[in-house]
């Protein structure tokens, strides 16, 4: 779960995104299971997979699911999430959730490289 607030702060209508290098061992379908409860979309390799134009209408694990392809080496996936301008208490939370997995739900292999410091 990553909690946008946390990370950022409370902000109303801004967006948020979350960019991960994932390395795959061979060429294979993947899907990934999203939740999240505010608008979102997810790409992978550049590609549009899906996209949600809901607001604070619920979360829950493997809410969402996009089909995608994971290529051997280096795949880029993206998440755009945003937050709308609401202001009621229940329309603050910010955060979702993500895995990668096969067509039956279990765990694909998969590394990350660290990332590297970016100095000035």
């Amino acid at each position: 779960m990553v909690n946008l607030n946390k990370v950022l702060s409370k902000h109303k209508g801004v967006v948020a995104y979350a960019y991960a290098t994932i390395q795959s061992p061979t060429r294979r379908p993947v899907e990934i299971r999203v939740g999240c409860i505010t608008a979102l979309k997810v790409f992978l390799n550049g590609k549009k997979l899906f996209e949600c134009e809901e607001y604070h209408h619920g979360m829950k694990q493997d809410q969402y699911t996009a089909r995608g392809q994971l290529e051997a080496g280096s795949n880029a996936l993206l998440l755009k999430v945003c937050q709308n301008e609401q202001t009621e208490s229940w329309a603050q939370d910010w955060q979702f959730q993500l895995r990668l997995t096969d067509r039956t739900g279990a765990a694909i292999p998969f590394t990350q490289p660290h990332a590297k410091e970016v100095k000035p």
